[in-house]
């Protein structure tokens, strides 16, 4: 090495040295002057510049009659230079490299490539290979990880990859925009850099990731835990949790419609619920018991009928029910064909009614206005007699005399020689318009002498029984 001397410790190799086992077996005789041990140092190690020599002699100690000769060779300074063995590496003398991971090393790494623990690794290498948009597992950590295209581990975010290292690496990072969409998954990487699986919050939102894959899950799923078992939606877009109102549109199979998830637990309501309507107020609604979807129009709830707007699906009360069902009389006033009235009703399971089609235009009309439920509970008939059994048997029949009528009830009377058989109660059915402020005249809309139109009647005539009462949302 130039202007350097080094402390060269030479002894006599037939002896137990400092050199290598493999070197003292093959150890020449001991040497007795400077240029023996310059040739000895130059064979053994290769290191002794050329000018060592004149500064080794100069150091050269006396020889000992009781050990090995030994000969010092100094740096300039004077100070000692490591004695050199066969186990030591050779070279430069530069060991930035000497930790760098090997071929063989699969594990986390640091900027640097050197090994490292998890805590300090910007990477990971498989085999010496540095791992680039993929996912690795590590068994120390028992998790998975996945890196970008440069190397780095993803770490605090969210991550578009892979369904799995089967189209990774190059394939993936040159990959177009629709073909990812079809082989790849969003899965959420932590602070430590691991995947998440499971339920995921953050602030006021939570999201759920498959405890296998780790892949964001999307829809419907089924919780079941310290809040009990209950049916939660994660949005096919975002894949957070709803909460509170939500549509559902049925683009992904889903049946379509409003539902409300409890703004704690997510879970989807049931029933009859009251919502804000928008206007400073509130506003009942129901949700289907088994679909959880928001109801509209007429329905039946525990064994009673209900009718909810067919927009809002707020639940209506009896005036806005009787304001639809008075309509649609009206739209008929003038018809002539009772046949149109009877076979609706037929097709709905009633039967041919040979006396007339007056109890038919009265089904007609309830389920024209979408108030089905509203009368007999959607019962099809064409016969007066099934509608007064029906209510009397229910307690909402009224008998004449007793009762000021209400617009919306169906007025009933029974003429015996018009009976369909012996024993009919009833001959006839008309829908109440409205009374007179004198309570004399009853107005109402029938079917009768041929067509339909809207018949002033008297609240004592001779063949009135009474009333059917349907129930408006009382």
């Amino acid at each position: 090495m130039n202007k350097t001397v080094c402390k060269l410790v030479v002894c006599a190799l037939a002896a137990a040295t400092v050199a290598s086992p493999a070197a003292a077996q093959a150890a020449p005789e001991e040497p007795t002057d400077i240029e023996s041990v310059q040739a000895v140092a130059t064979d053994t190690q290769q290191a002794i510049a050329p000018a060592a020599g004149e500064a080794a002699e100069d150091a050269l100690s006396t020889e000992s009659t009781e050990g090995p000769t030994q000969v010092e060779v100094l740096a300039e300074d004077g100070e000692d230079l490591p004695v050199a063995g066969d186990d030591e590496p050779t070279g430069s003398g530069d060991d930035s490299d000497e930790d760098v991971a090997g071929p063989d090393y699969t594990g986390w790494v640091d900027e640097d490539g050197v090994p490292c623990t998890v805590a300090d690794a910007a990477g990971w290498v498989d085999e010496g290979v540095p791992a680039r948009s993929k996912f690795f597992y590590d068994a120390g950590t028992n998790a998975w990880y996945w890196t970008e295209a440069d190397g780095s581990v993803s770490r605090n975010h969210d991550a578009f990859v892979p369904l799995d290292n089967s189209v990774a690496g190059t394939a993936w990072k040159t990959a177009t925009d629709e073909w990812r969409s079809a082989n790849g998954k969003w899965v959420r990487l932590g602070a430590d850099g691991a995947m998440v699986k499971g339920v995921s919050t953050i602030g006021d939102d939570q999201w759920y990731f498959d405890e296998v894959t780790g892949a964001m899950q999307y829809g419907f799923r089924l919780v079941t835990d310290g809040d009990g078992a209950r049916w939660v939606f994660y949005d096919y877009i975002t894949g957070k949790m709803a909460r509170g109102e939500k549509v559902i549109d049925g683009s992904h199979g889903d049946e379509s419609g409003w539902m409300y998830f409890d703004p704690e637990t997510g879970g989807a309501t049931y029933g009859w619920f009251e919502l804000p309507d928008g206007d400073d107020g509130t506003k009942w609604v129901y949700y289907d018991e088994v679909t959880g979807r928001m109801r509209y129009g007429s329905i039946m709830v525990d064994s009673k009928p209900y009718f909810l707007d067919p927009v809002t699906g707020a639940r209506q009360g009896r005036d806005a029910m009787v304001s639809r069902l008075l309509a649609t009389c009206a739209s008929q006033n003038g018809i002539t064909d009772g046949y149109r009235y009877q076979n609706a009703a037929i097709d709905a399971g009633s039967t041919f009614n040979y006396m007339g089609p007056c109890t038919a235009y009265v089904w007609w009309c309830f389920n024209e206005a979408g108030l089905k439920y509203q009368f007999m509970d959607g019962a099809a008939t064409t016969y007066p007699h099934d509608v007064r059994d029906w209510y009397t048997a229910r307690g909402a029949f009224r008998e004449k005399g007793s009762y000021t009528p209400q617009p919306g009830d169906i007025w009933i009377t029974d003429n015996p020689g018009g009976r369909p058989f012996a024993g009919a109660s009833a001959t006839h059915a008309g829908i109440v318009d409205h009374v007179s402020s004198d309570g004399v005249y009853i107005y109402c809309w029938e079917h009768v002498n041929g067509y339909v139109h809207l018949v002033t009647e008297r609240y004592d005539h001779g063949t009135l029984v009474g009333y059917a009462c349907p129930f408006y949302n009382s």
